[in-house]
């Protein structure tokens, strides 16, 4: 019997957001765990860095990501072939508790809550309603809105602990179950003692997805008007014409993922 399964629609390593790690790592001190995530892009991962994951299992099933061209639109063909293979990888596995990261996944771990009475953790890394509904004035958008934000508003109600990784996205919940919980993204030491390094000028840092829709756009425009700062760009590149536009810039320096 395993303990925990997390589910991601992502491979979880080698990934921007290291949260999905860190809680997995977490999680395996007490419990027994395994992730699920889905291998949805064109580069391979490199099965040898698994091993540094507890039990990682991979959909393997080339599909495109939202912030591509028609992405959203094309996904909506690929989730419930996804969605079946993880409620056929629960239904094996029996945890006693599915934790569910963001609305993709969150559907096939409701229907095996509700089926086999277990236990439901929604952990809400973005508002899908917000983040990848597009903002424009007219009645389909303001109907996908509605229906997606919809969608969250019950899982969210209906788990047995909500967790969101902002005080201001908890409060976006009209309703939630009793657990309800905020747990920052944090990195994994700090080093309060560490000397700060004198710089002349004003530096920048940003870490994430290099791609669009992050303010990178708007950062290259500003950056190039502007002598004494700096920007410094890690983590890991899902559009390459807006890494080549960073490239361009002098006082921009990117560092790797």
């Amino acid at each position: 019997m395993i303990d925990v399964i997390l589910v991601k629609s992502d491979p979880i390593i080698e990934q921007s957001s290291i949260r999905a790690e860190q809680i997995t790592k977490s999680l395996v001190k007490k419990f027994s765990i395994i992730s699920l995530g889905w291998n949805r892009g064109s580069i391979p991962i490199q099965y040898d860095s698994i091993n540094r994951l507890h039990s990682l299992q991979l959909f393997e099933l080339r599909a495109p990501y939202a912030f591509e061209r028609f992405g959203k639109i094309k996904l909506m063909m690929y989730f419930p072939i996804f969605w079946i293979w993880i409620f056929v990888k629960l239904c094996r596995y029996r945890p006693s508790i599915v934790h569910s990261c963001d609305l993709a996944t969150v559907t096939p771990c409701y229907l095996y809550k509700v089926l086999f009475r277990k236990k439901l953790v929604f952990d809400v890394l973005d508002r899908y309603a917000m983040t990848y509904v597009s903002n424009k004035k007219n009645s389909f958008f303001t109907i996908m809105y509605s229906i997606i934000n919809k969608m969250e508003e019950f899982y969210a109600n209906k788990s047995d602990t909500l967790i969101t990784v902002a005080d201001n996205m908890l409060l976006t919940f009209r309703k939630k179950p009793k657990n309800s919980i905020t747990i920052m993204n944090c990195p994994i030491d700090s080093f309060p003692n560490k000397p700060i390094a004198e710089i002349d000028g004003y530096r920048l840092l940003y870490t994430g997805a290099v791609r669009q829709g992050r303010g990178l756009e708007i950062l290259c425009d500003i950056l190039n008007d502007l002598k004494d700062t700096e920007l410094v760009v890690t983590g890991k590149v899902k559009d390459q014409n807006l890494k080549n536009n960073l490239d361009r810039i002098k006082n921009i320096k990117y560092h790797g993922f």
